[in-house]
């Protein structure tokens, strides 16, 4: 017989301490809760937190309470609204800040603090709309259903409204976009766009008139179909009426010349414009490249066109400006470049002006040597001018006898050139060798003693006496010399030469211009004789007047020394060119002079 053990009974208090194993559901549903009650916690605080700042920003102080007198508040608000644009469309806030406060600042009141006030008061008040207030406007809208507040004018517009007409450019673009597009797939639409208005730019006349058509077509069906629009709604007549006329892109009055390089290239591209795999782009840089490397004899060939096309231009210009007195034509640049106009001189055989001085020669040899390569740009005439005074006075002489040698040769080819060109021509050349200065009047009063002294000796050496047989009188320097001049002739003494110049300072703006007018004429004159005299001169008689002139040159340096001579040229030069009594034509004679003469290449040494 099997004897069964009974296992004693566990008390229940036993039981209850003894340790329980938790399911799985029971121990997630125990951690999300301890989660969401940390959540909860961390929210609730949150909360307080901002509760806090939000009341803190809100409690009202003493400083946020408006302080100004009612009858103020009531005065600002009134300037503030009679500042507000009828046709105001922004936030109460951007506005608010374009208004002009200054037109609103009153009494003791800045536009500052008019400005504060407002925003403290704007704090206070009610700045979001009620549907009531939405309905007020639904209810005008409800008459143009087609717009929208938050689209722009141009999308605003009438259903109905005829769209404008193209102009003639804009026809001309639509029609070759497609095109140019397709042959050039790689070309942005600003790339497109430029194409397309240079092609419309050398467009002729001929054709350019199919557009025009069009375009005059375009505009009558639009006039036509706004005459019905009007007669359906005569309450937008009105504002139709003060929309803007569609700008005119036709160019008015003749066209415009066009440069040397422009006609080649327009010859060029109309020679390639119908061929299949034509790239205007590719076209373009290709024939810069051939432009740059073209020999000057027939670059000059393009260059004479475009100068023909400007002068043509000029004629047309006149003719029209007679037949249409309203018409201002815009301002119109030369259409040759500065290299351009040399290049034709040359052709034409103006020859090259050889330096002025010795000096001036052996810095151009320098510049163009090997071993200034290796010198800094800056430090190059420094070392020019150092290497210039160690030389000894043989050989600076050597340097300006060679100058003297190509001064005279230049002399013959000048006056062989000038005897080629027509009459018109030959003066016009003439002129544009003497440079023009402006007058500096309200220095006139005030000469200064050092250039008193270089003035009478001016004076002094141009005599008579020191001429050429034949050279004519060279006129006064200044209008200041003329006045001395006819003030008296026999300024011999330092007090006469000072009454002179008192009285100059003395006359009337008007007589000084009287004598400038009377100085320009004789100048004038003297370039004319001067000319003449040149022309006169066997080539023998030529060679003794420039050695004549170098000899009173030297005569005059001599027992000066040779290396401050340059410094000293440039210190007198600087004294002539800010002459406070000089006129605006003072350096004619005298540059006419130096072109045949090289009596100041032995000064600027």
């Amino acid at each position: 017989m099997v004897s069964t053990k009974k296992r004693p009974a566990a008390d229940v208090t036993d039981i209850d301490q003894l340790p329980l194993k938790k399911s799985k559901t029971e121990v997630s549903a125990g951690s999300s809760k301890q989660v969401s009650s940390k959540k909860s916690k961390n929210l609730s605080k949150i909360d307080s937190s901002l509760t806090a700042k939000h009341e803190e920003v809100h409690v009202p102080t003493n400083d946020d309470i408006p302080d100004w007198p009612e009858v103020d508040l009531v005065e600002l608000m009134k300037r503030i609204e009679a500042n507000i644009p009828q046709k105001d469309n922004l936030r109460y806030d951007s506005r608010a800040e374009k208004l002009n406060w200054e037109e609103i600042s009153f009494g003791n009141y800045s536009a500052t603090d008019c400005k504060e006030m407002w925003m403290r008061i704007q704090k206070r008040v009610r700045r979001f709309r009620l549907l009531k207030e939405v309905l007020e406007d639904a209810k005008l809208w409800v008459s143009k259903p087609w717009t929208n507040f938050y689209h722009s004018q141009k999308l605003n517009r009438h259903p109905n409204l005829p769209k404008r007409p193209l102009s003639t450019y804009m026809i001309f673009y639509m029609e070759k976009k497609d095109k140019v597009s397709k042959e050039n797939p790689g070309m942005n639409m600003t790339a497109v766009s430029k194409c397309i208005s240079e092609m419309y730019k050398n467009l002729p006349e001929k054709k350019k008139q199919k557009y025009v058509a069009m375009a005059a077509a375009q505009r009558k069906e639009y006039e036509e179909k706004m005459k019905l629009f009007n007669q359906a709604h005569p309450e937008l007549a009105s504002k139709v009426s003060k929309s803007k006329e569609p700008k005119q892109t036709m160019e008015i009055g003749p066209r415009k010349p066009m440069t040397p390089f422009k006609l080649f290239l327009m010859d060029k591209m109309n020679n390639h414009k119908n061929d299949s795999d034509f790239d205007r782009h590719a076209f373009t840089e290709k024939y810069k490249k051939q432009w740059r490397d073209m020999s000057d004899k027939k670059k000059v060939i393009w260059i004479n066109w475009a100068m023909e096309e400007e002068s043509k231009y000029q004629e047309e210009l006149k003719d029209y400006m007679t037949e249409n007195p309203d018409f201002a034509p815009a301002p119109v640049k030369t259409v040759l470049t500065k290299e351009e106009k040399n290049l034709v001189e040359r052709v034409a055989g103006k020859p090259e002006k050889p330096p002025n001085s010795g000096y001036s020669l052996f810095s151009r040899i320098m510049l163009m040597s090997a071993e200034m390569k290796h010198i800094a740009s800056k430090e190059r005439m420094a070392e020019i001018s150092r290497l210039w005074k160690s030389f000894s006075k043989e050989e600076k002489n050597s340097y300006q006898e060679q100058v003297n040698h190509m001064l005279d040769q230049y002399k013959l080819e000048y006056a062989t050139y000038l005897e080629s060109l027509p009459e018109d021509k030959r003066q016009e050349e003439l002129l544009s060798n003497h440079p023009k200065r402006k007058l500096k009047v309200d220095k006139e009063s005030k000469p200064k003693p050092t250039k008193k002294k270089k003035e009478v000796k001016d004076v002094q050496a141009q005599q008579p006496s020191d001429l050429f047989e034949g050279e004519p009188e060279p006129p006064p320097v200044n209008a200041l010399q003329l006045f001395m001049k006819t003030f008296t002739s026999e300024a011999k003494n330092a007090s006469r030469e000072s009454e002179a110049r008192r009285s100059w300072q003395m006359l009337p703006d008007s007589e000084k211009i009287r004598y400038r007018k009377k100085l320009h004429e004789i100048k004038q004159k003297y370039i004319e004789d001067y000319e003449k005299f040149l022309k006169s001169l066997t080539q023998e008689q030529l060679k003794e007047y420039s050695l004549q002139k170098n000899r009173k040159a030297l005569g005059g340096s001599e027992g000066s020394d040779s290396d401050s001579a340059t410094s000293r040229q440039e210190s007198d030069s600087e004294h002539s060119l800010s002459d406070s009594d000089s006129d605006s034509d003072s350096s004619d004679s005298e540059n006419s002079k130096n072109n045949s003469s090289s009596s100041k290449s032995s000064d600027s040494e």
